[in-house]
C-alpha cells in the first residue's frame, strides 16, 4: 500500500513540475525543432479560459477541454484498477486520433494535405 501512495504521490509531483515548465517555457517540441506539435496551443488556450476568454481559447486549440481527462486516463494506466478499463482505452484512442485531425487540419502535411 505505502508504495502504492509513493508511486501516486512521484508521478503527481513530475506532473506538476512539467506542467509549470510547460506554463514558463511553451511546447518543448517546438523551441526544440520549429515544427508545431499536435498539442500545440493547449497551454495557451488554458490560460485564455482561465482568464474567461472562451473565443480565443477555443482558437488556440479546440480540444483543450478534454486534455486533463485525457491525462488522467493516460495515468490510470498505471493504477491496476482503472488499467484493463476499456472506456479508458477507447477515450486516450480517440482523443489520439482528434488531437492527429485537429493538427493535420491546423497545419497539413506537405503532399497529404
Amino acid at each position: 500500500m505505502r508504495s502504492v501512495l509513493f508511486r501516486r504521490a512521484i508521478w503527481a509531483g513530475g506532473m506538476a513540475c512539467c506542467m509549470g515548465l510547460l506554463l514558463y517555457c511553451g511546447c518543448p517540441v517546438y523551441r526544440l525543432t520549429g515544427i508545431p506539435c499536435p498539442g500545440c496551443g493547449l497551454t495557451r488556450a488554458w490560460r485564455c479560459f482561465l482568464a474567461g476568454d472562451w473565443k480565443s481559447a477555443v482558437g488556440y486549440h479546440p480540444l483543450f477541454l478534454a486534455a486533463p481527462f485525457y491525462l488522467l486516463a493516460v495515468a490510470a494506466g498505471d493504477f491496476p484498477r482503472w488499467g484493463a478499463c476499456r472506456g479508458r482505452r477507447v477515450f486516450c484512442m480517440g482523443y489520439t486520433a482528434l488531437l492527429l485531425g485537429v493538427y493535420l487540419v491546423r497545419y497539413g502535411v506537405p503532399g497529404i494535405l
